[in-house]
């Protein structure tokens, strides 16, 4: 064996002792579940159990760094390795499927997407849907879709934080007064645009940030209509913000797809 050789064996079988002895806590990512307190006894029911990881799961810190917009966020794979193991440990499984995929303006791909929760003990089930969004020139706007709507079907069904309010998007969003009670923007759209909480001019990141955050505060919203009807006058309502927002084609791509949606049930 050369020397070469002799010294990759030799950092193989360090690494390997080093893992050995490695505190279970430390160990990220193996996809094994924690180790089980002798006393633990796995609920019953599917409920049962969703509770318990909800109790256990914490917060995930935000890891990831999008540098054209300037944010932090936490990724999927940071989410999933938090949630997985206390899966595991609870004897919860997940499948999911897509039930449609829609080619919008711009290059934005929509999916439904539905997840079904399973108890290995008990045999119970758990349907839900969600819908995740992408957008890409190429051919990744499936996929960039599908991990967007896991990620937020992780987040809500077992409350995960990222230890902060992802309602104060910027400094100037603190400092502004609640939205009235008909979702309408308490400050005029064109002048939240343009000046930050200081008076001073925004720079075009920041409204990018500031408009997309106030899509994504909307989307839940325009979600939870019940009628055609009630989509045209929440739209109607909010014209202005929406057309004033550099992200408008969401807000109608998102109105015709809801409407869409309440028509077919």
């Amino acid at each position: 064996m050369t020397s070469y050789l002799k010294q990759m064996e030799h950092n193989r079988m360090a690494n390997a002792a080093a893992e050995q002895q490695q505190p279970a806590a430390e160990k990220k990512g193996n996809g094994k579940a924690p180790a089980q307190d002798k006393d633990f006894v796995r609920p019953k029911t599917l409920a049962g159990k969703l509770a318990g990881i909800i109790g256990e799961v914490g917060w995930v810190q935000k890891r990831g760094r999008n540098e054209h917009f300037k944010y932090d966020y936490v990724t999927e794979a940071d989410l999933a390795d938090t949630i997985r193991p206390l899966m595991a440990k609870y004897g919860v499984g997940v499948a999911f499927s897509v039930l449609d995929a829609t080619e919008l303006p711009n290059s934005i791909t929509q999916v439904k997407i539905q997840y079904v929760l399973m108890d290995a003990d008990s045999g119970e089930r758990e349907e839900t849907t969600c819908f995740g969004r992408g957008q890409d020139k190429a051919d990744k706007g499936v996929y960039k879709a599908i991990t967007g709507a896991t990620k937020y079907w992780l987040y809500k069904t077992f409350l995960v934080s990222t230890g902060d309010d992802p309602e104060l998007e910027t400094e100037f969003d603190r400092q502004q007064p609640a939205a009235g009670s008909n979702g309408q923007q308490t400050k005029p759209a064109q002048q939240r645009q343009q000046q930050n909480g200081n008076g001073q001019q925004l720079s075009e990141d920041d409204r990018l940030r500031v408009d997309y955050g106030a899509y994504e505060r909307d989307l839940p919203t325009i979600r939870a209509l019940t009628t055609p009807a009630a989509v045209d006058k929440w739209m109607a309502d909010n014209k202005a913000a929406v057309d004033a927002n550099r992200y408008a084609q969401y807000y109608y791509a998102l109105a015709a797809e809801v409407k869409k949606e309440l028509t077919r049930s």
